[in-house]
């Protein structure tokens, strides 16, 4: 079953989600490990501040589509009623994973579930697409930044 909806409306629900999964973000960053250096902001400043940006941005999009509701009369398709649940229970398995198993093992595990479930099936690019990412983070924050992951 297709589920299609309004485009202004469409909008709206998509910020509130984003606005959701900002303050999840907030809260979860504020159980990061402090920082060992007085100096050091610590590893949960940038992802609270992206957070922050995530919620500003999001209700920013919602008075826009609330403003032009009325020039606004297309429909949008937003897919199968199934894949749409099964993205979203991923994203709080993802949310809920991250403090129990870590960054390292839960981030491959969700961006190669997620390319599967958007029907994508070069599986050596998914494999390398996940765990490259991965390595990126690892090198960029724990190796030059010396920020550690959760």
């Amino acid at each position: 079953m297709i589920i299609s909806l309004k485009m202004w409306i469409a909008e709206i629900l998509f910020s509130i989600a984003v606005i959701a999964t900002g303050i999840v973000f907030f809260v979860i960053a504020g159980t990061f490990r402090p920082s060992f250096n007085e100096a050091d902001v610590g590893a949960a400043a940038f992802p609270r501040l992206i957070a922050v940006a995530m919620c500003i941005f999001a209700l920013a999009q919602i008075a826009m589509s609330i403003k032009n509701r009325e020039k606004s009369n297309n429909n949008i398709a937003l897919g199968n009623k199934t894949t749409l649940l099964s993205g979203g229970a991923l994203m709080f398995a993802y949310i809920w994973l991250m403090p129990i198993l870590g960054f390292y093992i839960v981030t491959p595990i969700f961006s190669f579930g997620f390319m599967v479930l958007q029907g994508y099936r070069k599986w050596i690019t998914m494999v390398l697409v996940s765990g490259g990412f991965c390595l990126f983070a690892y090198l960029l924050f724990t190796t030059f930044l010396r920020i550690q992951l959760p």
